[in-house]
């Protein structure tokens, strides 16, 4: 019987970890489109329709502009470079110099919009260092694009934050996430283990004070082992020397 409780508590325990450390990414289907293994679908060509550019950001700092226009070229009234440009870079002066900072269809996306956590990522190619704009797309009843950084300095690396209803879930959906249904089962686990595990031990196994506890010499040993894996950690994954076994 301790064995199937002590193999139940190491079982509750990886579905913890699996269960925060679970993501949807949104994998790219098509140009501007990606989708989850649930079947979300964040599709930014809705974004392409209206004016041109569709989004402008300024860098408080250098005061440089910044043209997105979602999954349509910009014109060249506001990006004089030839070709499909999606994000282009202005550096302001007497003599504007305009710089690719994304081209259509080469979009990559990474991250999971349940959890508010999507972006997508653009490529430049009309420059000599290559620019890359990672875009942060955030759910909001608002359309703005703020531009963060970039970082390092002097990289061509750029983010930005898209504020969206875009990529909004739809009003009145009620589908869960992989994530949601996981955090459920092991909440339903979490109670089932731990109010059970309790009756168990105090009135089939008469246990009193911590012994109560279901496995509680498994859980008393969980910061040891943690504190154990950090030190092995610490020391480039070798094991103790000769000298500090004696």
């Amino acid at each position: 019987m301790e064995a199937i409780t002590k193999n139940f508590s190491i079982a509750l325990l990886v579905l913890l970890i699996s269960t925060f450390g679970t993501a949807e990414d949104c994998k790219r289907t098509a140009k501007c489109k990606c989708q989850t293994a649930s079947g979300t679908v964040i599709d930014l060509n809705a974004l392409s329709s209206g004016p041109n550019p569709r989004f402008t950001a300024t860098d408080s700092k250098t005061k440089n502009i910044y043209y997105f226009s979602p999954c349509v070229p910009l014109v060249k009234q506001f990006c004089n470079i030839t070709g499909d440009i999606t994000m282009c870079q202005v550096v302001t002066g007497s003599q504007p110099i305009y710089w690719d900072a994304g081209d259509i269809g080469t979009d990559t996306f990474a991250g999971d919009p349940a959890a508010n956590t999507l972006s997508v990522t653009f490529t430049g190619s009309k420059t000599v260092t290559t620019r890359h704009s990672k875009v942060n797309l955030i759910c909001s009843g608002e359309s703005r694009l703020d531009f963060l950084k970039e970082d390092p300095p002097v990289s061509g690396n750029y983010s930005f934050n898209l504020y969206t209803p875009v990529i909004c879930p739809p009003s009145g959906s009620k589908s869960l996430s992989f994530g949601s249904i996981l955090v459920i089962v092991f909440f339903v686990f979490f109670i089932v283990y731990w109010v059970g595990g309790f009756l168990f031990m105090k009135f089939v196994r008469r246990a009193e004070g911590l012994e109560v506890i279901p496995n509680y010499e498994f859980w008393k040993e969980i910061p040891l082992l943690i504190r154990d894996g950090i030190a092995f950690t610490a020391r480039g994954c070798k094991g103790e020397s000769t000298y500090e076994k004696i």
